[in-house]
Order: C-alpha cells, then sequence, then structure tokens
C-alpha cells in the first residue's frame, strides 16, 4: 500500500495582542454560592503561554450570540494574575461558517460581567439581566477577557472558566447560587519564555486513495512566541504552503464540503483541511 507522507513545521506571522490591565469593576458585588457539582464537573485544561497578557475566550459563547447560549459564565483566578472584560468585535461571517450566529451584523461584546467575592473573579448571568427589553444582554458579551501576568508569576497559575446552561440558580438581592455546572475550563498559565525556540516536525503516513487529511497543529496560533530583539513576539495566525507549490504560502481556511471560505482569516484557527487529489508522491506542508 502506498502512502503520502506529510511534513509540518510551526508557521506564523506576527502580531501582538492589545489589551488592558487590571481588574474589572462594576457597580455591585456579589457573593456566590457554588454549584453543588463544582468539585465533579468535567473540566477542559489546556496550556497558555503569556508575556505580559493575553486574551482568553469561550469558543462556543464567542460566536452565538442568541438567547440559547445565554449562559452562566465564572471567570476567576488562582493565583495573583488580574482579569477584566475584554471589547471584541465578531465578524458575522465567521461566526456563520463556524456553526454560529450573532444576527445579521457583525457584533461588539460589551461589559455585562459583575464582581464576586467569594473567588475574586467576574461573572455574568442572565438572571442579573435587568433591562433585557432596551438592551438585551447575552452569555456572547461574557465571554472574551484579558488576563494579566503577575509581576512574579509562581507555578501553578491558573485561570478559571465555569459555564452553565442550566437554569437551577438562586438570586436573592445581592447573594447569587450557581446552577449546575455544564463544563469548566482551565487554563493553565506559563510564561511565553518557556515556549520560544520550540518548533515541532510530524511525519504523517495516510494510506493511497485518501481524498484529503486535516492537517492539524498542536495548538492555536497565538499560543506562538519567538524572541526578536529583546523582546517577544506573538503568533497571530497560521499560514502553510505545499512543497510543489513554489513556496506560495496560504492562510489557514475553514472548508465545509465543497465550500472553501479563502477570503475569511480566522485567527484561532489551527486544523486545514489538505486536498490530496492533486498529488501522486510524497510532500512538505
Amino acid at each position: 500500500m502506498r502512502h503520502y507522507t506529510f511534513y509540518k513545521a510551526t508557521l506564523l506571522t506576527l502580531a501582538l495582542l492589545a489589551g488592558l490591565a487590571g481588574k474589572a469593576w462594576g457597580q455591585t458585588t456579589y457573593t456566590i454560592t457554588k454549584a453543588k457539582n463544582t468539585e465533579t464537573v468535567h473540566t477542559r485544561t489546556q496550556i497558555i503561554y503569556v508575556d505580559k497578557e493575553r486574551e482568553l475566550y469561550i469558543p462556543e459563547l464567542r460566536i452565538n450570540r442568541t438567547e440559547y447560549y445565554n449562559w452562566y459564565v465564572h471567570w476567576y483566578v488562582k493565583g495573583s494574575g488580574t482579569i477584566q472584560h475584554k471589547t471584541v468585535t465578531i465578524k458575522k461571517n465567521e461566526a456563520s461558517i463556524r456553526g454560529g450566529s450573532i444576527g445579521d451584523q457583525d457584533q461588539t461584546t460589551k461589559n455585562v460581567l459583575k464582581n464576586e467575592t467569594t473567588n475574586g473573579g467576574i461573572f455574568w448571568s442572565k438572571a442579573l439581566d435587568t433591562n433585557s427589553t432596551n438592551n438585551p444582554q447575552f452569555g456572547f458579551d461574557a465571554s472574551t477577557i484579558t488576563y494579566t501576568l503577575p509581576t512574579n508569576l509562581q507555578e501553578g497559575e491558573q485561570v478559571i472558566c465555569d459555564i452553565s446552561n442550566n437554569k437551577d440558580e438562586e438570586l436573592n438581592s445581592n447573594n447569587y447560587k450557581e446552577p449546575t455546572l455544564l463544563k469548566r475550563y482551565v487554563f493553565e498559565i506559563k510564561p511565553a519564555k518557556d515556549i520560544v525556540g520550540k518548533t515541532d516536525t510530524f511525519k504523517i503516513d495516510y494510506p493511497k486513495g485518501s481524498h484529503a487529511i486535516n492537517f492539524s497543529m498542536p495548538s492555536i496560533p497565538q499560543n506562538y512566541f519567538w524572541e526578536t530583539s529583546g523582546s517577544y513576539k506573538q503568533g497571530e495566525s497560521f499560514i502553510f504552503s505545499i512543497g510543489s507549490e513554489s513556496g506560495t504560502y496560504k492562510n489557514f481556511y475553514l472548508s465545509k464540503g465543497n465550500n472553501q471560505f479563502t477570503d475569511v482569516i480566522i485567527p484561532s484557527l489551527q486544523v486545514q483541511q489538505i486536498d490530496l487529489s492533486s498529488y501522486n508522491n510524497p510532500v512538505t506542508i
């Protein structure tokens, strides 16, 4: 059986993420009673490398601005770094081709996050939305934050986000009882210097007759850094080139069936579908 052999290496474009330092403070502070499944909730953990600050977000909430996704969202830090809401604008076509829905125009998140004293974090629930008719709030608005490194980062620093689509919450004045949690995102914080200079090469064999492969990078582009003139540069998006195409680079783009959305750049995209039908011999990507 013949095989196609592919090699992949980390290819990055330059960018720096900008944000504001400090913790977000609202007008009212709440006390949170933790959910009954807080110790057993399904947890997704990922390592995040940070230079000075880093944008963090919940993927499914960032591309959906609908009543269905009005989930409870609770951000907090285990450590000494700080977090605050980040305003971002999501394009409607990016959300749509990723399976989301934000309406018929681009949408910008607004700061709906409230402060809580239980974990020193920030949170949102539809129960807190007291002006839903004139200026409705959505889980979309609570999807994205900025995390800022402390002066002296210690081992074990984490940013945590608990989310829930359950409705068994209770709000009594400034006391909020969490609903049963759906999922917990844990971002393990590491300094950018730990990833600088690390590159990976992979050899992947595929049997003859395969029509396409999903070419996957280990992490999102923003999780790669390199050093230039004494400062760190952060990845913005992945680009790729197939060896037989004379070094012509393309942005990673999303494919759905026979549709290729090459004109929509999705910065966080880490998987690229490669059409094998045009190649009879191994190539380098």
